[in-house]
């Protein structure tokens, strides 16, 4: 058996956008990191009677859709001598092979398309500073693209929010949908170019929209917009400002909106299904826990399904403790499909059965079908065969009683693992708070069982999965609870297993990265630690951040201007003076979620008062570097914080 090395994640395949023809094709994305040019690739592939075949070649076809049994189309901008804001679309029969042809270009930022008849309806990108720029000819599009990168060298910013992870700077920038027709090729946006669109769905001509119409400042609560596509009818259906809407869709001739008004446990509260008639939003289905996958890891690359509307049967990807089935509505409540341990990463359903991208049994990503029973027949074998012959632990679960509930985490012992030594530890703390760990492959911890690490996590208060109850930390909570929780947990893996207290390290991103920040703030147990991408100074977030808005929100202050102190007393920054414990800071220059500043002001109280620290900061990353960074970027990150917990954990 070999051990795991740093590395190896560099050779696994990432899978995603799944689709399925009713004559038995299965088609994705697969996607593969290519180290020498350190980025990605991505191609599109076909599974059909356990035979795997590539279908594109041209290594960024990461975007398709299904147009009938025998064609695909997908996005891929080939032509690299067009300078202009532009999206090419390829054609490609399955049946006779061969090269795909160019079918249109469109002279937009395209996100998605999808075909509705004698059109295409499309998501893009709408610039204010340009909002007809589609409708311009090719020489007045060149001028514009001409003065931009005159202006390239500054950022206006007259609105908020101004940027976002992953995006960039964002002023002035909105989602707009268009129609396209599909003869003329002729473009017609749907609503304002201030509207931001945040989901959409179509049927039988009628396109229902939720979204943001705002000049200045976005709010918070979305409202719900109608397009009739032959009536050329644009009308909002919900102008209320008091409901955070997820998503929409057309269901059993009704409106089904996704969304809440956050009345019990604030903003991040459990999105509720509703039902909306006659102008009123009227609960259908109430649950407790996400109604989307939030279950971590570090081994996947892009997006699945979420809600969908699959011939007329809704579908879902809820967060159940550590798990994330897929689901369907039947009556007015959830049937669960898949019953297995792990995660539902993608699916699409075809006449007589359901395929899914899944996370099991602590394999990487591979497709399955599944079975009455809820079990998974395994269809590929995609990572399989890279994975078989590594040592892979398998997490064994921690329950810490408390009073009326449960904190529940596992354990990963290292290669080679002997009751009778004593070894390592190191803690990890997932990012969030809302979000979950789980049984399934995550690399960075793996590689440090390898090591001869005990590693354990868990999924204190604060967490999803668990329920709107155990997910509410806000308020005087943050900081206390949670904290408590960890601590209590690190306490009962320390009192199974056999770890050397006195080399103990603690890690985390995000909120991870805040609650390590907290954790050397308050106490002295760990010999080091490793914070990431991390939150120190609530303020600051509040005011330079993509969350921004939200922070005082999500932690239970209504009043943004004045909750100072309440802010400041959750804030690590507060605590700066306590701190002996050495700490490495990994942050990302265009990280927009936790800006590289707030790990900047930990870092500077912290070495001031000669705490031994370290700060690793990344150009051309955001706050995704652990999960979608850059190839040899992700393996310094891993390698930074490796060998600065070995430093201080060795004997």
């Amino acid at each position: 058996m070999k051990k795991i090395t740093q590395d190896l994640f560099h050779e696994f395949n990432f899978l995603n956008n799944l689709a399925y023809s009713s004559d038995g094709k299965i088609l994705f994305v697969k996607t593969k990191q290519n180290v020498e040019k350190n980025n990605y690739e991505s191609h599109i592939f076909q599974l059909k009677d356990g035979q795997i075949r590539q279908l594109t070649s041209g290594k960024s076809e990461r975007y398709f859709i299904l147009e009938d049994d025998d064609n695909i189309l997908f996005m891929a901008n080939r032509d690299e001598e067009d300078k202009t804001v532009h999206s090419e679309f390829y054609r490609l029969n399955l049946k006779d092979g061969g090269e795909a042809n160019l079918a249109f270009k469109l002279p937009l930022s395209v996100n998605t398309i999808k075909d509705i008849g004698d059109k295409y309806l499309v998501s893009a990108n709408t610039d204010l500073n340009c909002p007809d720029y589609y409708l311009l000819s090719n020489e007045d599009q060149m001028k514009y693209e001409k003065v931009k990168e005159e202006n390239q060298d500054y950022q206006v910013v007259d609105e908020y929010p101004f940027f976002f992870n992953g995006a960039g700077f964002i002023n002035k920038n909105r989602t707009s949908l268009y129609l396209v027709d599909k003869k003329s090729c002729e473009i017609k946006r749907i609503g304002p170019a201030t509207l931001d669109v945040e989901s959409f769905d179509y049927k039988d001509n009628i396109i229902l929209i939720t979204g943001i119409d705002y000049d200045a400042v976005k709010a918070k609560w979305s409202q719900v917009y109608q397009y009739d596509v032959e009536k050329e009818e644009f009308s909002c259906l919900y102008p209320k400002d008091d409901m955070l809407i997820h998503g929409v869709k057309h269901y059993d001739g009704k409106i089904l909106i996704m969304g809440t008004y956050g009345e019990e446990y604030g903003v991040n509260e459990s999105g509720k299904l509703f039902l909306f008639e006659n102008g009123e939003m009227n609960l259908f289905i109430d649950k407790d826990t996400s109604l989307w996958n939030s279950v971590g890891t570090d081994s996947k690359w892009g997006r699945g399904k979420g809600l969908s509307n699959e011939k007329g049967t809704i579908y879902l990807v809820p967060t159940l403790k550590s798990n994330a089935p897929l689901e369907k509505i039947v009556g007015n409540d959830f049937e669960k499909i898949t019953n297995f341990n792990g995660v539902v990463c993608d699916y699409c359903v075809g006449d007589n059965d359901i395929i899914v991208i899944a996370m099991v049994d602590q394999k990487l990503q591979e497709i399955y079908r599944v079975k009455e029973d809820g079990s998974l027949e395994q269809l590929s074998k995609i990572n399989e065969p890279l994975m078989e012959e590594y040592y892979v632990a398998k997490p064994e679960k921690v329950v810490v009683k408390k009073d009326g509930f449960e904190v529940e985490g596992w354990v990963l012992k290292p290669f080679d693992y002997d009751q009778d030594k004593k070894y390592p530890g190191i803690l990890d703390i997932h990012g969030g708070p809302r979000t979950a760990y789980g049984e399934i492959y995550y690399h960075e911890m793996q590689y440090w069982a390898n090591l001869g690490f005990i590693v354990f996590y868990c999924n204190p208060r604060g967490s999803d999965g668990y329920g709107n109850w155990f997910a509410d930390i806000r308020q005087d909570k943050y900081g206390t609870i949670d904290y408590e929780d960890i601590m209590d947990f690190t306490d009962e893996v320390i009192r199974q297993y056999p770890i050397d207290e006195k080399r103990v390290a603690v890690t985390g991103g995000s909120y991870g990265g805040f609650m390590t920040n907290w954790i050397i703030g308050h106490t002295d147990r760990f010999c080091c630690a490793a914070t990431q991408r991390s939150i120190s100074n609530w303020m600051s977030m509040m005011l330079a951040s993509d969350y921004g808005l939200d922070v005082p929100f999500e932690m239970g202050f209504e009043d943004i201007h004045n909750c100072t102190k309440e802010i400041w007393r959750v804030s690590p920054l507060a605590y700066a003076n306590n701190v002996k414990t050495p700490t490495l800071f990994i942050h990302s220059f265009e990280d927009y979620r936790c800006p590289y500043p707030e790990g900047l002001q930990l870092f500077t109280a912290i070495r001031a008062l000669g705490v031994e620290a370290r700060m690793c900061l990344f150009k051309g990353e955001n706050h995704e570097l652990s999960r979608g960074g850059k190839p040899k970027h992700r393996s310094r990150r891993l390698k930074e914080i490796t060998e600065w917990i070995q430093k201080y954990t060795k004997e």
